[in-house]
């Protein structure tokens, strides 16, 4: 009796879409309603595909209203190596969460032998560059074909935008392939719906390092890319290793000896950092960037110190490595 008001009830996935341009967080169109649907290279072409850019192939994605999450439509992507993609301003050394969901229907389950997924991947590009900064690629889990049919599953994935000024970040909606050549087969299919971005509130975890380390965010020498202890790492480069910026003595190196009990193997040992992966890269012509392969990748922090034995067969020779690491997995 006598009661007034109304109570409003929404969440971060765009409950509700509205019939004009529709956001969620710093995402336009999150549900792909704001267009008509059909197939997404023509949609792009035609500039249909409001607020997305389809980069894929001729007949391997569509805006879809056979099952949607959300509103009325939803994005389908029915070939690996096929993404649907939107960018945003990001600022730089702040945290982005990026989240959706992810379907697929029982008369079109996805699968594969394991080499292809579905996932949500979050890059940042730094002023004008076309290519992704390589330290800031952050992946969702992956929706493999183990994942039940007719059920809409959430994947989020979080990342760190570059320390720059001019940042760019983009979220893709992706079918992944490890083995493109041997995906010609893949049958079924995957539907992207719901999905936002939205800038974490509060101090960055980058900020959090700087007090913890510094007990500032802006004390001179502190800032990303100078070297407040002088060791030869930039305090951004620490921050991602997990070393001490004071202390001039730590820093990421490792050391290599032969395997005793072989003489075509090498041992490789680094002091490791919870919550890292590490890549190990070998070259035998040079310790330039550009000679460097990879042999290793989401190797899981042991630490206090990680071990990695490379074989490298009957060709015994000088080898050169590098050590990279993330605090996601590559």
């Amino acid at each position: 009796t006598g009661f007034g008001g109304a109570v409003y009830f929404d969440d971060a996935g765009q409950a509700l879409v509205s019939t004009g341009g529709s956001v969620s967080g710093l995402l336009r169109n999150p549900g792909y309603d704001d267009g008509v649907p059909g197939n997404a290279y023509d949609l792009d072409a035609s500039s249909q595909l409001p607020a997305w850019k389809w980069y894929g192939g001729t007949n391997a994605g569509f805006i879809s209203r056979e099952h949607c999450k959300d509103g009325e439509q939803a994005l389908v992507v029915t070939w690996p190596q096929n993404t649907m993609a939107q960018d945003w301003p990001a600022a730089g050394g702040v945290t982005y969460v990026a989240s959706g969901y992810l379907f697929t229907p029982s008369d079109k389950k996805f699968n594969s032998d394991g080499s292809s997924y579905g996932r949500l991947e979050m890059v940042f590009y730094v002023g004008g560059d076309t290519n992704p900064a390589q330290d800031y690629i952050y992946y969702s889990a992956r929706f493999t074909w183990q994942k039940p049919a007719d059920q809409w599953i959430y994947f989020s994935v979080t990342g760190m935008a570059p320390p720059e000024a001019v940042v760019t970040g983009r979220l893709n909606c992706t079918i992944y392939s490890d083995d493109p050549g041997g995906d010609m087969d893949l049958a079924g299919v995957i539907y992207f719906d719901q999905l936002s971005v939205i800038q974490q509130g509060g101090m960055s975890d980058w900020e959090q390092w700087q007090m913890q380390n510094f007990g500032s965010t802006n004390a001179p020498g502190t800032g990303p890319v100078e070297d407040y202890d002088g060791d030869g790492y930039l305090n951004w480069s620490e921050f991602i290793a997990g070393t001490q910026p004071t202390n001039e003595g730590s820093y990421l190196s490792a050391s290599s000896e032969q395997q005793q009990s072989s003489k075509t193997s090498l041992v490789i040992k680094w002091d490791s950092t919870s919550g890292r992966y590490y890549a190990v890269l070998r070259s035998s012509t040079g310790p330039g960037p550009g000679n460097m392969s990879m042999v290793a990748s989401n190797i899981v922090a042991t630490p206090p110190e990680n071990v990695y034995i490379d074989d490298v067969g009957n060709a015994w020779q000088v080898y050169y490595y590098r050590i990279q690491v993330r605090t996601n997995q590559w």
